[in-house]
């Protein structure tokens, strides 16, 4: 009995190092291989981003200067050496050809460098050449990014073996608890008895904290970023208006601007954070009350005004209704604003943004807003409504503003879901998007027989038109 207790122990602890050995071998290897690949892949995107600030400058755009050009052509020229040296390149350089391909690929982006430092804007020749050259050094980064992940299947096999060693590590740990248990059943109930009571505790003590916590950590973020941002969204403000005198330099004023663009947004961002971390965490209460629909959406328009001017977009209220509504103020406030306002930044110049009020049977209206911007694929719409997703990936929207946070679609779904609806978009016929979401009536439009019959009208109404639009 003792021989075959140190055989079972000595076993045990030798797979039990084999396994350790071999788990962080494949971690190093994996976490190598991660590495290579995010390294091609962020070539490969340098490369599209040169590519696009290239096509706008020599376009004509004046929001890309010479110099934003050659930045983006030197954080290009940064990642690509990246993949053939350096510790971490070694598993891309073992793919056989594929250093050949990088090399070819810098050569002719590097090629580029004279025409970028010497050609003007409007140089079709020029753009052309680069056009060639890009096509090609993309189609090679394409390649390399393909074949790198190509070597994942030798990690999958590693981990199965990996997976196996450690179903027989198992096996022998549990002869070797088994032997315990023998000899010690009772009192290995006792104490996993106390144990199971200790996590008990110790779970609802760190919940509770954990709660405190997160009130804690909303309440200074809030103070600590808003604070500041006030005060440089502030003093830029005092800067760029020239208040107590000129700068005695247009470049200081330029700047002022860019200060004070960007303190904005960012503030913008901040509150959308906290708005969404409050409403995920419950911390929010709404006041559910009898509130007239054309208030709150004239409110929501009076918001977003400035911003649409500023964009070239008209609002319009194309119908109204004379009814209330079941609702939280504040919450719809912001579903609105949310809605209007990524209707307008996707909306082109002299367009309109149409919010319409439609009867959903006797109990429910309907608010829709419609622009006529790009569109949204209906495949995205389920990704769209959840957090940090945004219609386009990159840092600008369509017409040039820079984007948000990707949680405005977001908030607006949770509130919308806390008034039994949910927001809708659609496609709208003749290009852009209707973002949909609806109310409940007060009590006093249901309790009122003519304005339930008025409303029901109103309804079937609208439900026949909408019907002769698709026939159409």
């Amino acid at each position: 009995m003792p021989l075959a207790l140190v055989m079972v122990t000595s076993i045990f602890l030798a797979l039990l190092y084999f396994a350790y050995d071999t788990s962080n071998r494949r971690q190093e290897i994996a976490r190598s291989q991660t590495t290579s690949q995010w390294m091609a892949v962020q070539a490969n995107h340098e490369s599209q981003r040169f590519t696009i600030a290239a096509e706008r400058f020599f376009a004509g755009d004046r929001q890309v200067d010479r110099d934003t050009l050659l930045l983006r052509f030197n954080i290009l020229l940064s990642r690509i050496p990246l993949l053939y040296s350096g510790t971490e390149a070694r598993d891309l350089l073992g793919i056989e050809g594929l250093e050949a391909k990088i090399k070819v690929a810098e050569r002719q982006v590097k090629a580029l460098e004279p025409i970028l430092r010497s050609a003007g804007r409007g140089d079709a020749a020029a753009l052309a050449r680069i056009r060639d050259v890009m096509d090609g050094a993309s189609s090679r980064l394409a390649e390399v990014v393909f074949d790198a992940v190509q070597t994942l299947p030798g990690n999958m096999r590693l981990s199965y073996w990996n997976n196996l060693l450690l179903v027989l590590y198992l096996s022998v740990a549990l002869s070797v608890i088994g032997l315990f248990v023998l000899f010690g059943m009772v009192y290995v109930q006792n104490v996993r008895a106390e144990r199971v009571k200790d996590q008990y505790r110790k779970a609802l003590t760190d919940a509770d904290a954990a709660n405190r916590s997160k009130a804690r950590l909303l309440a200074n973020v809030s103070h600590e970023l808003r604070t500041p941002l006030n005060a440089i969204i502030g003093f830029s403000d005092v800067l760029k208006d020239q208040l107590f005198g000129e700068l005695g330099n247009s470049r200081y004023q330029e700047y002022a601007n860019y200060i004070n663009e960007s303190g904005d947004h960012l503030l913008n961002l901040v509150n959308d954070l906290l708005d969404f971390a409050k409403h995920e965490a419950d911390q929010v209460s709404l006041t559910i009350e009898s509130l007239p629909l054309n208030e709150l959406i004239v409110d929501a328009l009076r918001m977003t005004s400035a911003d649409a001017n500023a964009m070239g977009v008209k609002l319009v209220l194309d119908q109204t209704m004379d009814i209330k509504v079941l609702a939280d103020q504040r919450a719809v406030r912001q579903i609105m604003t949310n809605l209007i306002g990524n209707a307008v930044k996707y909306a082109p110049r002299n367009s309109a943004v149409e919010i319409r009020c439609i009867p959903e049977g006797p109990s429910r209206v309907r608010i829709e807003i419609q622009d006529r911007g790009p569109g949204i694929p209906q495949s995205e719409v389920a990704r769209l409504l959840r957090p940090f997703e945004r219609l386009h990936q990159d840092s600008f929207v369509a017409n040039g503003e820079a984007a948000g946070a990707g949680l405005g679609l977001a908030l607006a779904q949770t509130l919308a879901s806390k008034h039994g609806s949910g927001i809708g978009l659609l496609p709208r016929d003749g290009g852009g998007t209707i973002a949909t979401f609806s109310l409940p009536l007060g009590l006093e439009n249901e309790e009122s027989p003519e304005k339930r019959v008025e409303i029901t009208q109103k309804a079937e109404t609208e439900n026949g038109r909408a019907e002769e639009r698709t026939a159409s």
